[in-house]
């Protein structure tokens, strides 16, 4: 069950209230995107997004307004990844 699934079947966990409902849904499909970009299978589409994003803005991330969505993304993407790397006693804590 999500946790969209469940706040709208239990006001008490309808942490939301204070948005509009346009705001509910974009926030959702940010959730929704940045949980996706975990998932290997979209490595590759997360990366040519993120370099798209360099290519077009540049690599001076002050101009990169509009893109928090990509960035998050990708920085969710590359935290996720670079658990493997880390030494096998704090891996196994995670």
């Amino acid at each position: 069950m999500s946790m969209f699934t469940m706040m709208s079947e239990d006001n008490s966990l309808h942490f939301l209230d204070h948005l509009s409902n346009q705001q509910q849904q974009e926030l959702r499909q940010l959730i929704i995107g940045a949980v996706l970009a975990t998932d290997m299978s979209m490595h590759f589409e997360a990366l040519k997004e993120f370099k798209d994003l360099v290519e077009i803005k540049g690599s001076a991330s002050g101009k990169w307004t509009g893109a928090s969505d990509v960035l998050m993304k990708i920085i969710l993407h590359c935290s996720d990844i670079s658990n493997p790397a880390k030494p096998i006693s704090m891996a196994r804590k995670w």
